[in-house]
């Protein structure tokens, strides 16, 4: 049985659209519904208020709640991008007494980072799949790339480089299979994270009153999709001819670099997205 508490902790929302006329007219009735709308990319139809200011006031605060949630969603989900590379490597000099950075991020999980790779890929995925975004492409594509992100944690690559003890802990058994699960996986949740950052992150209500904040923030968003589709583009080549013509260039780690670019871009785009930085102007009053 369904109570009201359930539902009040796991809310589950209608995506609309400016045309519906409920939410024209929630927002007409709530000044704060346009403030949280636009702040955390959320669209709910609940429908017209009914009851007065007291369950207007309750619906804002609610929002404003949101508003809080998913800025903080954002952060997060920054954060542990923008930091993964650097925990990982410091973490294996100071756990592993390894100084050495590995070929890839993926490498990681055979030193003593294993764990803290793991976790940190499926703490990704957990604040994505929390994340329900503008409306129901950006539902769906933060889905699709908390799910992969799973599937990278889980099906880790196969070592194929020197051992290096005491850096490395190679695990006995190699699957071919699980390998390629991994690499399809981190493609397709990189293609899918420049997606958001490319044509979701960028989008606004209102194009012709574009302010120069938003249009500053989507010059970064661009540019982080572009980055991260520019290292995947290159981590082919790499593994596809580069390697194999220049086999000099594995001791500058290039696999390690291109991804740690890719997820430096896409915690870059998160955080201005949660308005870390580069956020909005406060409105002059109203004369």
């Amino acid at each position: 049985m369904r109570t009201r508490a359930a539902w009040a902790v796991f809310p589950i929302p209608k995506f609309s659209t400016l045309k519906d006329k409920p939410y024209k007219a929630l927002r007409k009735n709530s000044p704060h519904m346009g403030m949280a709308r636009r702040a955390t990319g959320l669209h709910f139809a609940y429908g017209p208020p009914k009851g007065g200011d007291s369950l207007d006031f309750k619906r804002a605060t609610m929002n404003n709640d949101l508003l809080v949630s998913y800025l903080s969603l954002r952060k997060s989900i920054g954060f542990i991008a923008l930091g993964m590379p650097v925990f990982l490597v410091i973490g294996s000099i100071w756990i592993g007494d390894c100084s050495q950075i590995q070929s890839s991020i993926s490498d990681y999980y055979h030193t003593v980072m294993r764990d803290g790779l793991v976790g940190t890929i499926c703490a990704i995925s957990f604040f994505l799949f929390a994340y329900r975004g503008y409306d129901v492409k950006d539902f769906w594509a933060t889905r699709a790339a908390a799910v992969l992100a799973l599937f990278v944690a889980f099906f880790p690559t196969i070592y194929t480089d020197e051992i290096y003890p005491p850096c490395n802990v190679v695990r006995p058994i190699e699957n071919p299979l699980v390998n390629a699960i991994h690499f399809s996986s981190a493609l397709l949740f990189f293609l899918v994270l420049a997606y958001i950052s490319l044509f979701l992150f960028t989008k606004t209500d209102h194009p012709q009153a574009m302010g120069q904040r938003k249009k500053h923030r989507n010059r970064v968003y661009k540019t982080c999709g572009w980055v991260m589709l520019a290292c995947l583009a290159l981590l082919a080549l790499y593994f596809a001819w580069l390697r194999h013509r220049f086999p000099g260039l594995a001791a500058y780690d290039p696999v390690f670099w291109l991804e740690s670019l890719a997820l430096w871009a896409f915690g870059i785009s998160w955080l201005i997205k949660g308005e870390i930085f580069m956020k909005d102007l406060p409105q002059p009053p109203a004369p």
